[in-house]
């Protein structure tokens, strides 16, 4: 059966839960997003599982804040498991705002206990 709108708002509901625990630095919240054994790869390298999420948030440079920005989120699935592809730009707010990235994200994701998880998610860069 395809995801019903209500799941598909549950995701979106989710991504944007992930991007208010990162840039504010709230590991907890954010290792929250993902499954026990989720997987993240950006820039930074590859974090699997949760002690090595929490551990990447806690030793993000608080210097430079950035804000996370997602749009044309395309989600689809069946029952328990699904895929999006999201475009993803990401601001600098130290002084007056300045695009720093784009790019789009590439996500797997489960419905765990009644909640929608990120099992996997893959940033990839423009340019």
């Amino acid at each position: 059966m395809p995801l019903s709108l209500e799941d598909q708002l549950d995701i979106m509901e989710l991504m944007a839960r992930y991007n208010h625990a990162i840039d504010s630095s709230q590991p907890e919240a954010w290792a929250d997003t993902f499954t026990e054994d989720g997987v993240f790869e950006g820039s930074a390298g590859k974090v699997s599982g949760r002690e090595e999420m929490l551990a990447f948030v806690r030793n993000r440079d608080q210097s430079n804040p950035i804000r996370h920005w997602n749009n044309n989120i395309l989600i689809d699935g069946d029952g328990d498991d699904a895929t999006a592809k999201v475009y993803l730009v990401t601001f600098d707010v130290t002084g007056p705002p300045e695009v720093r990235i784009t790019g789009m994200y590439h996500d797997t994701l489960k419905r765990v206990d009644g909640q929608w998880k990120f099992t996997h998610r893959k940033v990839r860069a423009d340019g």
